[in-house]
């Protein structure tokens, strides 16, 4: 009955009654009820914003169904991808840099890092521009995945590539 309130919530409000979800008295992503926290990530991914990015890492950290961690990553990456390109390297940054144990957060990284490539490739395609230095985060980070994966000449093409993104100062 739970989880149907909170659906019902979604349906009939934008994201104001998220606070009353996701406060520090009742946070509905940590429920022991799996309908319940399926259902508080659902408001999340339809109303939330970046100020949600937060609650949803630390609930990927933690959780063990299947069908909740495949809702909260794409809650995330949902929000995620409308920051701006800036933002969106320091997040996956962040995600890159979790610890080893961190499974859950380790599969969100590798969406995170692709979802910043393509960004990056749609601004220039569509004449756009995109700061460098959030270029060379870009591949860096994806540089770093493809040598935790021991993708050896993954590794090497990516970094050749940041190479050439570096200039000689004349």
């Amino acid at each position: 009955i739970r989880s149907e309130a909170i659906y019902a919530l979604i349906a009939l409000h934008s994201g104001e009654m998220l606070p009353a979800l996701l406060n520090d008295e009742q946070n509905l992503l940590a429920d022991p009820d799996i309908l319940v926290r399926h259902a508080a990530i659902a408001a999340v991914r339809r109303h939330g914003g970046p100020g949600q990015l937060q609650g949803l890492l630390d609930r990927l950290a933690v959780e063990s169904d299947q069908d909740v961690l495949a809702a909260g990553r794409q809650a995330f990456i949902d929000i995620y991808s409308k920051l701006p390109a800036e933002q969106m390297a320091q997040w996956a940054h962040r995600l890159v840099q979790a610890p080893a144990d961190a499974v859950n957060t380790h599969a969100l990284a590798e969406q995170a890092v692709a979802v910043l490539a393509q960004t990056i490739d749609r601004t220039r395609n569509a004449g756009g521009t995109v700061a460098p230095d959030v270029e060379a985060a870009s591949l860096e980070l994806q540089a770093d995945m493809a040598m935790n994966k021991q993708q050896y000449p993954q590794a090497v093409s990516i970094y050749a590539a940041l190479l050439g993104l570096e200039q000689p100062d004349p």
